[in-house]
Parts: C-alpha cells; sequence; structure tokens
C-alpha cells in the first residue's frame, strides 16, 4: 500500500476551517511547518493540490501510483 501526501497552501483567510487548532493560524502554522518533513519523509507520493481541480489531482494520483508502481 502507498502513502499518498496531498499538498495544499493554506490561507490566513480560509473561513471554512472547524479544528480547533486552526483557530490560532499562526499556531497550526508552526505544527505544520515542524511536522512537515515527517510528513514528506513517510510519503510514497506527495502531490501538490493547490489550485487544481479533484479531477486533475486524481489524474496526477493515477499517474504517478502507474509510474511508481
Amino acid at each position: 500500500m502507498k502513502l499518498v501526501r496531498l499538498s495544499t497552501k493554506y490561507s490566513k483567510n480560509e473561513k471554512r476551517n472547524t479544528n480547533p487548532i486552526l483557530k490560532d493560524l499562526e499556531k497550526a502554522k508552526e505544527l505544520y511547518d515542524a511536522r512537515r518533513p515527517e510528513y514528506l519523509a513517510l510519503a510514497d507520493i506527495v502531490i501538490d493540490v493547490t489550485n487544481k481541480t479533484a479531477p486533475e489531482c486524481a489524474k496526477e494520483l493515477l499517474k504517478k501510483v502507474k509510474k511508481y508502481g
């Protein structure tokens, strides 16, 4: 089984976040930045989903899964 990490940029203007940790965006950014290297090290495939539609992400994921088997 492959571990896939979907990566996106976060925005200070995001209002849809309901996770309590995201109420403090500076703290959330610090946690993300501290944990990111570990997330990337564990992932078999990383896909940046910033400004991409779901079909675009799916197409890229399928391409990478086929390439890396």
